[in-house]
């Protein structure tokens, strides 16, 4: 099972909390599953209207949004057959991890690795194949469709057009 997985922020500062979390796992010749949640701050937070007008989540919205501990359990349930979730936001996303598992004192099952580390992705076509649906699709900069848009240009880069189901 591949993973991939996608945060949004409340601003891309330093001081920025993740507020969304969105996976995207395939196995091959199966379908894309996607799960994302919003995710409750727990303090104040710094909020980037710039920021907001990217993903456009509103700080009302993240007040019905789950706490950090319930995003967290449900991602790792998700995760149990995935050791590794592959991302694009490198150090970010890394960040907005930790703090999302320090929020809620878990630890994740899985660790978090760059895109280009994912299985054949060594094959320059295959990576040029899945550089170039990138380049051609606009990010919608939400978790879960994110994660989705990593995962979708993976497999059509090993040859396949999986559908998307929601978990």
């Amino acid at each position: 099972m591949i993973a991939t997985i996608d945060f949004e922020a409340s601003s891309l500062a330093m001081q920025g909390e993740p507020i969304e979390v969105g996976i995207a796992l395939w196995e091959r010749g199966g379908p894309i599953r996607t799960w994302s949640s919003l995710i409750y701050p727990v303090e104040d937070i710094v909020w980037s209207d710039e920021s907001a007008e990217v993903h456009g989540i509103t700080r009302q919205e993240l007040l019905r949004a789950p706490h950090p501990a319930r995003v967290a359990e449900r991602l790792n349930a998700r995760m149990t057959a995935s050791p590794v979730a592959f991302c694009d936001g490198g150090d970010s996303d890394l960040g907005w991890m930790r703090q999302l598992y320090s929020a809620a004192n878990l630890k994740p099952v899985f660790r978090l690795e760059s895109i280009e580390a994912m299985p054949g992705l060594h094959v320059d076509p295959v990576c040029n194949r899945m550089r170039a649906l990138l380049e051609a699709t606009k990010a919608p900069h939400r978790a879960g469709p994110d994660a989705v848009r990593l995962m979708h240009a993976y497999a059509y880069a090993l040859g396949e057009e999986p559908d998307v189901v929601v978990l």
